[in-house]
């Protein structure tokens, strides 16, 4: 994402599971319990990774699940 200047405000990089810190991992792993994680991404302010959006199918639904480095749910 681009401001009106044209300046970076944050960068959306498609990630495997297996490269998020353990804790994040777990997070993912738990709410996708009975179903499969299908597309993870790292979403980066200023340089630094602040989110993890999991894309989750389970009971035939999708959702999105978003957690910071640390494993705890943010609000998307």
């Amino acid at each position: 994402t681009v401001d009106a200047t044209g300046g970076v405000v944050e960068i959306e990089e498609t990630v495997a599971l297996a490269s998020l810190p353990a804790r994040a991992q777990g997070a993912i792993m738990k709410a996708a319990e009975g179903g499969k994680v299908l597309k993870v991404e790292s979403v980066s302010h200023g340089g630094a990774v602040e989110i993890y959006e999991a894309l989750i199918k389970k009971a035939g639904k999708k959702k999105e699940f978003a957690v910071d480095p640390d494993g705890k749910p943010v609000a998307d």
